[in-house]
């Protein structure tokens, strides 16, 4: 199997690749759809037209901060990565509507002493008590979104 790192890739050769054809084990009932990887500035515009030609209430964002070890070769930093996903928010004026959350501490911490104005939730995935996970992150989250591995 090929792999691509993506971080490495501009997004003209990203957009190239057909992300939406090939069948997934996982979701038997998914329809394959020829599709690119859309920028989130191009995802937040879709939606945000979708809302004003139907006439719909404001869209609030649900935005995960993602991360893997190995900082700066698969994926930015933590730091480097929020401070993207903000710009396109705020250059967005979508801000007051999002909720940034991760499984990485370093990425909440960050926004917490960054852009405390945002809203963060905390994605535990570990069997921890929730003062024990409040204990780790080091402040107290908008949202905990605890999950069990039992």
């Amino acid at each position: 199997m090929l792999t691509y790192n993506l971080f490495t890739m501009s997004y003209d050769s990203i957009r190239k690749y057909d992300a939406g054809s090939r069948a997934n084990p996982y979701f038997p009932g998914q329809k394959k759809i020829a599709a690119y990887k859309p920028l989130l500035a191009d995802v937040i515009d879709a939606v945000e037209q979708y809302i004003r030609q139907h006439h719909l209430a404001p869209m609030k964002y649900n935005i995960e901060i993602k991360s893997l070890r190995g900082d700066n070769v698969f994926h930015p930093t933590p730091e480097v990565f929020t401070d993207l996903v903000v710009k396109v928010l705020n250059d967005k004026s979508v801000a007051d509507r999002v909720v940034l959350q991760s499984f990485d501490v370093r990425a909440l911490r960050y926004v917490h002493q960054r852009y405390p104005e945002y809203r963060t939730s905390y994605l535990t995935g570990n069997n921890y008590t929730v003062t024990e996970n409040i204990d780790h992150l080091g402040f107290l989250p908008t949202f905990i979104a605890p999950t069990s591995n039992m």
